[in-house]
């Protein structure tokens, strides 16, 4: 009888020792599911998990809860996670996907990427970098647009603040992408002073740490204001476009600018982002971004005309790639408080005084030829009715007389 309780007692022991061990797992997954980490689907959840991550547009990202490790984990469309370093991440078809660009619902006015340190921006500085001609269009047609500033060309700095006029896809380009690969280079919310009149970069890329000094104007341009349905930023008929004279006024004050159409900022973010990437890294080797693994580049477009940009209005084109049935109206009261700097009221003046005050044109000499054609001679014929001698033609003298050839104007790099 002993030996059957003795027997009893061990099986309860085990039942005990199963349930204390039981307790102490849901105490630690309790524990591990609580703050900051993850709840990852369980076994029997995954059918569940997998008919819902299919409904969802791409793939989804969530962290890794292993500690120290720069990894995140891959749910797939059928529910499997799989772990990707995210350094080395090399961006499949998926994320140049349209969906990757959330259109603002409403108009926002607070900036995302904070404000510029006044005290360090304030300082002189002049272009570091040689304008590479690789982007150059000596005629511009098409997008993307870049315009650099000559070197040594002193730099404007930008303040803080501006309008909350601000276009559809600037804060989700700014947010999810330009952050992501510029960190704390980038800038949704500054002005710049051209004279009297202060201009918002629709965002801004600005680099103090490499000693290039690079300030970049980044434009995302429409083909028409959603609300007034008037063109914007097309080519004129004189051969330039809209845009002409607030583009010189950047590259004046050393700012280079980079110009998007919109459609290439809604359909292909990613190849936007390495093509600012790769016109950076060409004017300063050194830099380094994971944008620049992109494997596919951005194709241009062609730039629109006024009438051009009539045609897509009435045909709603912006609101086919938006995929909105309307427009907000973004626009807003200035913030009264931006004014210019004292050193960029200082420039200012220095660029009155030059544009008052043009720099004379250089002389020709054998290093600065003139493209004009040579000069002809003109002879001076003899009239038909005089008859004249074989030997006397052989004493006449042909006199000629040259004329001076113009001397062409100097063209900047960008105009």
């Amino acid at each position: 009888m002993n030996w059957l309780i003795n027997l009893l007692k061990k099986v309860l022991g085990l039942f005990d020792g199963k349930s204390k061990a039981i307790n102490h797992a849901d105490e630690i997954e309790s524990k591990t599911s609580s703050g900051n980490q993850t709840n990852y689907p369980k076994p029997e959840d995954k059918k569940s998990s997998a008919t819902s991550t299919a409904s969802s547009s791409g793939p989804k990202a969530v962290d890794n809860p292993s500690a120290g490790k720069e990894t995140k984990q891959i749910v797939d469309k059928n529910g499997d996670k799989k772990s990707v370093n995210d350094t080395a991440f090399t961006p499949s078809k998926s994320t140049n996907a349209k969906q990757e660009i959330i259109v603002s619902k409403t108009p926002f006015t607070i900036s995302i990427t904070g404000r510029i340190d006044e005290e360090e921006i304030n300082k002189r500085r002049k272009v570091n970098y040689e304008p590479i001609t690789k982007y150059k269009q000596h005629v511009i047609q098409t997008f993307p647009i870049v315009l650099m500033p000559a070197n040594k060309t002193e730099i404007k700095p930008p303040v803080n603040g501006k309008s909350c006029n601000k276009g559809m896809t600037e804060e989700s380009f700014c947010r999810d992408f330009l952050i992501k690969y510029f960190k704390n280079q980038v800038f949704d919310s500054l002005s710049l002073f051209i004279g009297s009149t202060p201009y918002e970069p629709d965002l801004a890329f600005i680099d103090l740490t490499s000693g290039k000094n690079i300030f970049i104007d980044i434009e995302i341009d429409e083909p028409y204001d959603g609300v007034t349905r008037n063109p914007t930023h097309y080519l004129t008929t004189q051969g330039g476009t809209a845009d002409d004279k607030r583009n010189k006024g950047f590259t004046d004050r050393g700012w280079m600018v980079i110009r998007f159409a919109e459609e290439q900022i809604v359909s292909y973010p990613n190849e936007c982002v390495k093509f600012i990437g790769e016109v950076i890294k060409s004017v300063n080797p050194s830099f380094l971004s994971t944008c620049l693994d992109f494997p596919s580049s951005l194709k241009s477009i062609s730039m629109w005309t006024e009438a051009e940009a009539r045609a897509f209005a009435a045909a709603k084109k912006r609101e086919k790639y938006l995929g909105k049935s309307e427009f907000f109206a973004s626009g807003g009261t200035r913030d009264s408080k931006i004014k210019d700097s004292t050193l960029g009221k200082e420039i200012e003046e220095k660029i009155s005084k030059r544009n008052l005050n043009p720099t004379p044109d250089p002389p020709l000499t054998p290093s600065n030829p003139t493209n004009s054609a040579p000069p002809l001679a003109k002879l001076i014929l003899i009239p038909p009715a005089i008859v004249v001698s074989s030997a006397k033609l052989d004493e006449a003298k042909l006199t000629t007389k040259t004329e001076k050839p113009s001397q062409p104007s100097p063209q900047p790099y960008a105009n």
